[in-house]
């Protein structure tokens, strides 16, 4: 039994670790926001691939992978990369000086003005 399978209390320490620093070290970057989405999508990236590749049956299933299947997988990923390039930025620009409440009322309002009318 591997690690994470024996351990998921671990597992899920370190993931409630990981999001509620993660603001932490969001709020007190110098970095500009979509590179500070960027990196954390990185990050994300960098720790859940090797839990992926290391379940035999996760690296068989990828192998199968059919060209349908790669075509939307492709295509989900650029619509992601265009949500990073325009929702995320101006999400951590609403929440970069104030606090979490106040920056979903901060970003949200001009969706709401717009639904109002």
């Amino acid at each position: 039994m591997k690690f994470p399978e024996k351990y998921p209390i671990i597992m899920i320490a370190v993931g409630v670790l990981g999001i509620s620093f993660s603001s932490i070290f969001v709020r007190y970057s110098a970095a500009p926001s979509l590179v500070t989405a960027a990196f954390r999508l990185l990050w994300t990236v960098l720790v859940m691939t090797p839990m992926v590749f290391l379940k035999k049956d996760v690296r068989e299933e990828l192998k199968n992978i059919g060209r349908r299947e790669r075509i939307l997988s492709a295509v989900s990923g650029l619509m992601l990369a265009a949500i990073l390039f325009t929702e995320i930025p101006g999400w951590l620009a609403a929440i970069g000086g104030v606090v979490i409440l106040v920056g979903v009322v901060l970003y949200t309002m001009p969706e709401m003005k717009k639904t109002e009318a």
